[in-house]
């Protein structure tokens, strides 16, 4: 594991770099690259490691007793290069019945840079919930998870303001990851160069598809979980 964040420091300053550009203009970010080449898809696939060693770090303390950090990443990087493949072949199906041409490959190389962002994106979010809970009510954290390692029932929070705080931190992210989402689904009308009017009907598509796709993406996730690996 020291050899591995000490590639992903090196490798940082550049990352991070990325993960600011992709942030601030995801549109412009996808059309200065050609999606169809191998460096391409290569510094797309990279980046998606690197965002899940990253999520698996930022979520390290949280994991129940014995459970390796090894089998975790391990079982992370399985569904979500799955998700990220199932998702890429959802969308170049949704752009294609309103007329996209566009490769399957340059739809893996947007959306695995996508997927990173709202990864990452929702983890801090969480974090920021956390760090609220354990600083506004370090016993009422204290107790639940307790609970939760020694799998008992959790304590009555029915008196606690921490549940409309948690709740107004995860609505306020959960509004801004949606917004930025409907800004870099640009991207993809830009790849396919069509209308606004079909762009909105392969959105329409591409999320009712979405919902199979994540149930059995979840379903692999649970089994993984409760697998040797």
């Amino acid at each position: 594991m020291k050899d591995l964040i000490e590639k992903i420091l090196a490798y940082l300053p550049r990352y991070l770099k990325d993960f600011g550009s992709v942030v601030a203009g995801p549109k412009r970010f996808m059309a200065e690259k050609n999606t169809q080449t191998d460096t391409t898809y290569t510094e797309a696939l990279i980046f998606l490691g690197v965002s899940l060693v990253l999520t698996v770090i930022m979520t390290a303390p949280f994991l129940p007793p014995g459970k390796d950090l090894w089998s975790y990443l391990a079982g992370m990087a399985v569904t979500s290069t799955l998700g990220v493949s199932l998702s890429a072949l959802n969308l170049r199906f949704a752009w294609r019945i309103v007329g996209g041409k566009a490769p399957i490959r340059s739809f893996f190389v947007i959306y695995s840079y996508f997927y990173s962002v709202i990864l990452i994106g929702a983890i801090v979010a969480i974090l920021i919930g956390v760090g609220i809970f354990k600083t506004l009510d370090p016993d009422l954290y204290t107790k639940i998870v307790s609970a939760s390692i020694n799998k008992t029932p959790p304590p009555d929070m029915s008196g606690s303001l921490m549940p409309p705080v948690l709740f107004l931190v995860l609505a306020v992210s959960s509004i801004l990851i949606a917004i930025w989402c409907f800004i870099a689904w640009g991207a993809y009308r830009q790849l396919n160069g069509l209308n606004r009017w079909r762009s909105f009907f392969a959105a329409i598509i591409a999320g009712v598809l979405s919902w199979p796709i994540s149930k059995f993406v979840f379903f692999v996730g649970s089994a993984i979980s409760g697998s040797n690996l």
